[in-house]
């Protein structure tokens, strides 16, 4: 009986003292019976200019910061040649972002050691689910933020006793100086930025600035305006329904990362290198900057939502951009309103088209005659004038717009573009052995369309030496016909055009297609028409698994293909060795101002008080001594700029080591962008 009754009484006195530690623990640390915040998305105060969001951090790296791929990608020979490239180097700086990387590690390694392994910054705090929002300043150093963490019970404690004074004396000692601010603890770091945090039962908040911190508590807490980000629109259309419908086609939980931006607010920082005019409609020398402006019009930009999903050996993406529909140019306004169509309609016909060796293709749903003029709009004023003197000299159009004018009726509103690399034809004498791809634009004919193209094509074959081509003939499809109107392409040469030294076109119902290379229309007919010889890439197993997630109704598709491309890319290698002796165009252009000056100023300036004052007796003598003068900029130039051009491109070709296919899906409204898209590693 005395031990049964012993036994009792250490029971009983065992439970009290359990009861009195819990209840200490709970009144002066933190509650160990508390529950956990339903949803930390909606504490995030709604006017946030950012906002990226993870679950499951913990699982995507096997030594923080180094994300679990990082021993595959780190290995692989392409990423030595990435990292030395321009753009990498853009972003990288003088080795900035490899040393905040290596900071970040150290600090969470001295984390660990100072509290001798009780808090893991990764597995206590980071890992379960994170967030991160803020508002943009005027520059980086004004940005405001705030954290949002779920945490385990060593970190609530740790903030718990954070309050007491010998544990802020210890911090004291370590240099971080710890002090309530109402219901705040401010933290200020002896060599870094003031930070405020707080916590509401297993969310941590931990920012830079007070307000912030405080509205989000407010949130959490249920105090003042309970409007977030987490129940906005932007939120739900652009993140969580984009993630639904990625997990209700894969049948799968996502391993997502969330973001949000304004672009408008990120583009404004001084320490974003982005030039805020691209892509520029004026452009001197770029015409791919003159013909994008026509697509992209950075204003219009709102906010860009959406989810980078992570599965093995593959990343996907999903983004929303919402636009201001009123800062469209009248094409963007008419481009944006092109309805959506089931791919049986259009599209499957034409990948059907596309040969395997193809590099990349693009096909668009818009305003076929109203993309061509802005391909007009986009050239120089030289190059406009010169086709432009050719098409009156046939005395049946007076330019180009004309042109357009009379084929618009015959054309659908959609757009296709196969890109391969050149295969030179032996018959065809080329004086510029350009590295430019064989590059076809398919359109497709209206129903009754095809006199007015065919129409056109006659035309120019009539007035094919007015317009400056030597020679005319057809080229026969080898689809079993004799060779002539639907079974032959129309192929117009001039050594002077670049690469191919043809153009050649394609009527053949529903396709109207226009190439720089004649054997390359026969290609893509072939490949249509007897898809038991040609493969197409549709055969392709990265284009199938494509395929299979693409909807039934679509605006636009883009598809590359990484191996063919990194051939195109060689081409363009080996052209930068062999153009090296030549002044580059683009570039002779940019200089062209300095060369007159510096000729004015040597031969001239002393007879001339301008150099509209030069006689015209005498303008052909000052133009030859600046080209000359060009030529000798050029020689002691070209050095670095072949090596730009070269490093660029060396750069361009590591990337495409690293993956092995890409796709895009486009889906158009006139307030929004949709894209879908995946790229396959090829370093796993």
């Amino acid at each position: 009986m005395r031990a049964s009754k012993l036994f009792k009484v250490t029971a009983i006195t065992l439970a009290v003292v359990a009861v009195l530690l819990l209840l200490s623990v709970a009144v002066f640390v933190f509650n160990p019976l508390e529950g956990a915040l339903r949803d930390m998305r909606d504490v995030v105060p709604r006017d946030v200019d950012f906002f990226v969001r993870k679950l499951d951090l913990s699982d995507d790296f096997k030594s923080f910061p180094e994300p679990l791929f990082w021993d595959e990608l780190s290995a692989h020979p392409a990423w030595r040649g990435v990292t030395r490239g321009p753009l990498y180097r853009s972003f990288d700086g003088a080795g900035e972002i490899t040393r905040a990387l290596e900071d970040v590690r150290a600090q969470i390694d001295q984390v660990r050691e100072q509290t001798s392994g009780y808090l893991d910054v990764v597995d206590d705090v980071l890992g379960r689910e994170v967030e991160l929002a803020g508002k943009f300043g005027a520059t980086s150093a004004d940005t405001k933020w705030c954290l949002y963490a779920r945490v385990n019970w060593p970190v609530k404690a740790g903030l718990g006793l954070s309050r007491y004074g010998f544990v802020q004396e210890r911090a004291r000692r370590a240099g971080v100086l710890l002090a309530a601010d109402e219901d705040l603890l401010k933290i200020e770091p002896q060599n870094g930025e003031t930070l405020w945090a707080v916590r509401h039962l297993d969310c941590l908040l931990v920012g830079n600035d007070r307000d912030l911190v405080r509205r989000s508590h407010n949130l959490a807490t249920g105090v003042g305006d309970p409007d977030s980000f987490g129940g906005s629109a932007s939120y739900r259309d652009g993140v969580e329904r984009r993630i639904q419908e990625w997990e209700d086609r894969a049948d799968e939980i996502a391993n997502a990362a969330e973001f949000y931006v304004r672009p408008d607010k990120l583009f404004g920082l001084p320490s974003v290198s982005f030039d805020d005019t691209w892509p520029d409609p004026n452009h001197p020398t770029d015409m791919n900057s003159r013909v994008l402006a026509a697509f992209l019009n950075l204003e219009s930009w709102l906010f860009l939502s959406g989810a980078a999903v992570f599965e093995e050996g593959s990343v996907s993406l999903l983004a929303d951009l919402e636009l201001n529909q009123n800062k469209h140019t009248p094409f963007q306004s008419r481009f944006f309103q092109a309805e959506s169509q089931q791919r049986s309609e259009w599209l499957d016909r034409f990948l059907s088209m596309v040969p395997a060796s193809a590099c990349a293709c693009a096909a668009l749903r818009m305003p076929a005659g109203e993309f061509m003029r802005e391909m007009y709009v986009a050239l120089t004023d030289v190059e406009k004038e010169l086709i432009n003197d050719g098409l009156r000299g046939t005395g049946q159009f007076e330019d180009v717009m004309a042109v357009i004018n009379k084929l618009e009726p015959a054309l659908e509103q959609r757009t296709g573009f196969v890109f391969r690399k050149n295969i030179p034809d032996p018959e065809i004498p080329v004086a510029d052995t350009s590295p430019v791809p064989q590059v076809a634009w398919v359109f497709w004919m209206r129903r009754g369309g095809r006199p007015l193209v065919q129409e056109f094509v006659d035309m120019v074959t009539r007035y094919r030496e007015v317009l400056g081509f030597t020679n005319a003939y057809d080229l026969p499809l080898g689809l079993g016909g004799q060779g002539v109107g639907g079974d032959a392409a129309r192929e117009f040469t001039n050594p002077q055009i670049p690469g191919t030294g043809s153009i050649a076109t394609l009527v053949y119902p529903p396709f109207f297609v226009i190439s720089n290379s004649g054997p390359f229309i026969r290609d893509l007919m072939q490949t249509l028409i007897t898809p038991d010889q040609r493969r197409s890439i549709r055969s392709r197993e990265d284009f199938q698994e494509y395929l299979f997630e693409l909807p039934d109704a679509i605006n636009g598709l883009v598809y590359i293909q990484a191996p063919e491309l990194r051939e195109l890319l060689d081409d363009y290698l080996q052209g930068v060795a062999r153009s090296a002796s030549l002044p580059d165009p683009d570039w002779a252009v940019t200089q062209r101002g300095a060369a007159e000056s510096a000729v004015f100023a040597r031969e001239y300036a002393q007879r001339f008080g301008s150099m509209a004052a030069i006689p015209q007796a005498q303008r052909g003598e000052f133009d030859d001594k600046v080209d000359r003068e060009i030529e000798e900029m050029w020689r002691t130039q070209r050095t670095s700029f072949s090596a730009e051009a070269q490093a660029s491109l060396l750069e361009a070709r590591a990337l495409t080591e690293l993956f092995s296919s890409a796709y895009f899906q486009v889906t158009l409204e006139p307030r929004h962008l949709r894209l879908t898209g995946r790229a396959k590693a090829n370093f796993r």
